[in-house]
């Protein structure tokens, strides 16, 4: 799994990421490896509660690049 980088030094957990961030933050990050995110939000289904934590987790999982959050 690769990791969550903030402000370029601090690494932080997929839970704290979604605690700091509104969604469309995380998402644009995300964006920037479109494969990966497409393959996360393929895997995951959109109605269960807490899928956003699923698609990042997955995102995580498939993604070769760590994710940048600035």
């Amino acid at each position: 799994m690769v990791k969550i980088i903030y402000d370029g030094v601090e690494e932080i957990t997929p839970e704290t990421a979604m605690r700091w961030f509104p969604w469309y933050v995380l998402v644009q990050a995300m964006e920037l490896n479109q494969e990966a995110l497409n393959m996360a939000i393929n895997a995951v289904e959109s109605n269960v509660p807490d899928w956003e934590m699923q698609v990042l987790k997955k995102f995580l999982e498939v993604s070769s690049r760590n994710l940048y959050v600035v």
